[in-house]
């Protein structure tokens, strides 16, 4: 049940929510990670309102523009690792490779064929 006292910022959310979609895609050119993008802002939004009444919009948008930065970096280092790690690319050889270092030889040999 919702709060009477947090209907007016609840209301003025829900009457923002179509700005907020073109917002968000506007950051991200994805229609689905739009979709993600302003319901994770409008959840941030609704636990923390904005520091002045009437700067919902403002306030709004540099949370898009900072969860979308979040999203970006998460993505990027999580290709790095995933290039590292060879996932994707003969993953399977890869963790043969790591289980060749980690375990000794014998013990490989019998289950990798790594010896």
């Amino acid at each position: 049940m919702i709060d009477l006292a947090e209907r007016p910022r609840t209301e003025g959310l829900a009457r923002n929510l179509p700005w907020t979609r073109q917002v968000a895609e506007a950051l991200v050119r994805n229609t689905l990670e739009a979709d993600d993008l302003a319901q994770d802002a409008l959840i941030v939004a609704a636990r923390m309102a904005p520091p002045e009444e009437g700067t919902l919009r403002p306030w709004l948008r540099g949370v898009l523009r900072n969860l979308a930065r979040m999203r970006h970096r998460s993505a990027r280092r999580r290709s790095i690792i995933e290039a590292q790690a060879g996932v994707g690319t003969g993953c399977i050889a890869r963790l043969a490779y790591l289980a060749c270092r980690a375990t000794p030889t014998w013990l490989v040999s019998l289950t990798w064929n790594c010896a």
